[in-house]
């Protein structure tokens, strides 16, 4: 599949997080007939996950592009014409069916992951006395143990329990979104999320073709990057986040900005080209990354009234993953007058290699420029406190900023999916050169 397609699978198999508020609402509000909340919204999300991947199964798994594996990487222009017919053109065609049933799978995990959660926090409330995420120095050292527990839980714990107004919840989240100063914050989250999410969409080819990075080593160091993320979280809990918020983000984005400047330069015009150097990059990422998700989280924490960190740990996740992808979609359209197709890396001329660097230095350039929604952002706790007490509420704001999401939704998923299409591929809508 061409770069452009690969951004968007990787974009709809994260769309689904978007879905978190709305799946807390329906695991809090609507029970089963049997009254339960936790264990059959559980049941039902990895049932939907297991079917969806079960599903694949019965599919008649393609041929690949290249049946002959010594011609990977191998431009068709410099092919014989033996050669040529051991290349399976149809190849790319038979994604987009996989990627639905993933997509599907997702939406499963998030549905068990978010009533999973749910139930893991009234555990350690209810059976254990830890108060939740409001105590950060108590809850996150014990969160992976309730986990386990709560697994037990599931079938011997936990029983019927009262059912909450579908009206309170969806008031909650209103409240949220009425409020100005909360408003103001995840409007520029927003928009600074659409921005750092922009992205050179040869990337994935770039990193096959030119630096031979395999799926398996790129899975491994996710898990060291994973690791990464907890090392910085902790030392900014043992602050007790009583850091310059803005200072923090800055510094570790353009440290990294640079340094993936760098790698892709050296990789780009064959300086050296290596995987372990490709894929390192991600575990330095990950940090600034996870410290600007969190400090997000605990900026509108403070903002917020007691009692809502969850519901405003759940609209920072499905803001997050909103406005990155968005910022992929946009990526189709700025860089669809670069030649830049998986057959013109193959040839790997200079033109190539300069179309290649502008297209990266254009998502340096976006990536630095999200760093602007930092000039909303509190530099400390104390200040976000402040804000809290300055601010009103707003209605027209609020039925604004509910639409812009919905409406940015509703456009990336339609994008996306005609993206890793066959027949639709090629619209200009979905970054294709045009049908």
């Amino acid at each position: 599949m061409e770069g452009t397609q690969t951004l968007s699978v990787r974009t709809l198999l994260a769309l689904s997080w978007v879905l978190k508020p709305l799946f807390e609402i329906f695991t809090d509000c609507v029970p089963f007939l049997c009254g339960y909340h936790r264990r059959p919204y559980i049941m039902l999300g990895w049932l939907v996950c297991a079917a969806s991947l079960f599903s694949t199964y019965f599919i008649d798994l393609p041929e690949p592009f290249f049946k002959d594996r010594s011609l990977v990487g191998t431009p068709l222009v410099q092919l014989s014409a033996e050669q040529r017919q051991t290349i399976n053109i149809d190849a790319p065609n038979h994604g987009g069916l996989y990627v639905m049933f993933m997509s599907v799978a997702t939406v499963g995990y998030v549905l068990a992951d978010v009533a999973a959660d749910a139930l893991t926090r009234e555990i350690a409330r209810d059976h254990f006395g830890v108060a939740g995420p409001e105590e950060d120095e108590v809850f996150a050292p014990v969160v992976t143990k309730f986990r386990y527990l709560s697994m037990l839980a599931t079938f011997l714990l936990m029983g019927r329990r009262a059912r909450r107004s579908f009206q309170k919840c969806f008031k909650e989240i209103w409240d949220l979104f009425h409020n100005r100063a909360i408003n103001k914050v995840i409007l520029f989250r927003f928009l600074g999320g659409i921005f750092g999410g922009i992205s050179a969409t040869a990337v994935n080819p770039v990193a096959f073709y030119w630096a031979g990075v395999q799926p398996l080593n790129d899975n491994v160091v996710s898990f060291v990057a994973t690791a990464a993320v907890i090392i910085g979280l902790s030392y900014a809990n043992k602050r007790k986040w009583n850091i310059n918020y803005r200072q923090l983000i800055i510094g570790a984005n353009v440290v990294i900005i640079v340094l993936d400047c760098g790698v892709t330069m050296l990789t780009i015009w064959d300086v050296v080209r290596s995987q372990w150097l490709w894929i390192g990059l991600p575990v330095m990422e990950a940090i600034p990354s996870g410290l600007d998700y969190v400090i997000f989280t605990v900026v509108l924490g403070e903002i917020a009234d007691p009692g809502m960190e969850q519901t405003m740990s759940s609209l920072v996740t499905a803001v997050s993953f909103l406005a990155g992808p968005f910022g992929l979609m946009l990526s189709k359209y700025l860089d669809a007058q670069f030649s830049l197709t998986n057959q013109d890396l193959m040839l790997d001329t200079t033109h190539v290699r300069t179309h290649a660097t502008l297209t990266f230095l254009l998502a340096y350039f976006y990536q630095l420029s999200s760093l602007g929604w930092l000039l909303v952002l509190p530099r400390h706790a104390s200040e976000a406190r402040e804000w809290k007490k300055r601010s009103g509420t707003s209605t027209w704001s609020g039925v604004a900023l509910v639409l812009l999401l919905l409406v940015a939704f509703l456009w990336t998923t339609a994008v996306h999916i005609l993206s890793v299409n066959a027949s639709t591929a090629c619209l200009k809508v979905a970054g294709g050169d045009g049908c």
